[in-house]
């Protein structure tokens, strides 16, 4: 995976290799669900943003 990816690149990787599982078999999506998941687990990411309403 090439350095330098952001929330929204790794959003877009991992959603795709949810929808599309055999995207797991490449070394580029694996790397970026570990690396949001580590992101989320440190607090660097977030999975909803609290809105007016709360």
């Amino acid at each position: 995976m090439r350095k330098g990816y952001g929330p929204k690149e790794l959003k877009g990787l991992v959603e795709a290799a949810y929808e599309n599982r055999k995207l797991l078999e490449d070394a580029e999506y694996v790397v970026a669900v570990n690396a949001t998941v580590a992101m989320l687990n440190e607090g660097r990411l977030r999975v909803a943003e609290p809105t007016d309403k709360g």
